[in-house]
């Protein structure tokens, strides 16, 4: 599965890599990998928070890379490039974890429902933090083991 992250997030590592590498004097160089992001295609359906594929992006910068590798006078750039590709690799995913969490591990959000794991099997429930207990539907108290977000709803493509 293809790992999103949020384009503003891509944008703003761009630039954070140049300025911390002193290349604010080559403004092309960022603005042609800003560019680069920006036309990258959304990776979701509106209305969704804009993302772009980490893989996708990853390689285009990869790419960027190689072709000013013929240039010399390039090393600079290479370097800011190379040093945005490690951080993009850093920049946390915009899709929900999909891994069962043990309780022990930690909760989740109060009163929002979560896929669990429960003595009654698998179900939706959420946990009510006031009374540190867990509930299933129709307010079915529930022994839960372990828990994860549910996915988000099904959208039909727009054309």
């Amino acid at each position: 599965m293809d790992d999103l992250i949020s384009r503003q997030a891509a944008i703003d590592a761009i630039r954070k890599i140049y300025d911390s590498v002193g290349i604010l004097g080559e403004k092309w160089a960022v603005d042609k990998c800003q560019m680069a992001i920006k036309d990258l295609p959304s990776a979701q359906p509106e209305p969704c928070e804009d993302t772009v594929s980490r893989q996708r992006l990853l390689s285009d910068l990869k790419e960027l890379v190689a072709a000013w590798k013929k240039y010399p006078v390039m090393a600079e750039q290479i370097k800011g490039v190379e040093a945005a590709i490690g951080y993009v690799e850093t920049i946390p995913s915009a899709q929900p974890e999909q891994r069962w969490i043990p309780c022990s591990e930690r909760l989740p959000e109060p009163r929002i429902d979560v896929w669990c794991n429960s003595d009654m099997g698998q179900m939706v429930g959420y946990y009510e933090e006031n009374v540190e207990t867990w509930y299933g539907r129709d307010y079915l108290e529930l022994m839960v083991t372990a828990w994860m977000p549910l996915p988000e709803p099904y959208r039909a493509e727009t054309k």
